[in-house]
């Protein structure tokens, strides 16, 4: 299929729009996404964690559920975005000390905590996952599948029209589309 210029400005014109929603979309999604495999880490023992202390275990009666109290932390994971970055996190203090650890004995153990990452280890376990919806998505605008392709169908062929009636009449786009000097308005 060939375009004319003004109907390939045209296609780029809409696929740039197409982009940003598109792009906005995906980072919700994306947030999503580790939002929730953020949640579903917690009170799940885990390979690239090092196991609870025997005390602690003990204090959870046997149960070995790495994270997991009372549920309140994970339960604060959330996120937001706009049409440029997006945010998952948590309002919760303890979650720092879970994802990166602690040396310090003043933490709300009173001892060392090894890090066990909840975000991280979600980006890391979805990442391939998140980069093949935004692949997809991109795909779809460059093919024209996006939320406006329908519109821009409509709109080049509208052009192609406009091009076609413009031949037939002999006179150029630009001419069709510039103000005729004898039609001013005279005030």
């Amino acid at each position: 299929m060939t375009y004319s210029l003004i109907e390939f400005a045209a296609k780029l014109a809409i696929a740039s729009v197409e982009m940003e929603i598109a792009k906005r979309e995906v980072i919700a999604a994306a947030c999503a996404i580790l939002a929730e495999e953020s949640k579903s880490l917690i009170g799940v023992p885990k390979l690239e964690w090092p196991p609870l202390a025997d005390v602690t275990v003990a204090r959870k009666d046997g149960v070995n559920s790495p994270l997991l109290e009372t549920g309140a932390m994970r339960d604060s994971i959330g996120w937001n975005s706009d049409a440029h970055e997006g945010y998952v996190g948590s309002n919760d203090p303890l979650l720092r000390y879970h994802e990166f650890g602690s040396d310090k004995t003043g933490n709300a153990w009173g001892s060392r905590n090894p890090p066990r990452p909840v975000l991280g280890l979600a980006l890391v376990k979805k990442r391939e996952e998140i980069y093949a919806m935004a692949g997809r998505a991109a795909m779809a605008v460059m093919l024209g599948g996006a939320a406006y392709a329908a519109e821009m169908a409509e709109l080049v062929h509208l052009i192609r029209e406009f091009g076609r009636l413009s031949r037939e009449i002999g006179s150029s786009a630009s001419d069709l589309l510039t103000p005729n000097d004898n039609h001013k308005d005279k005030r």
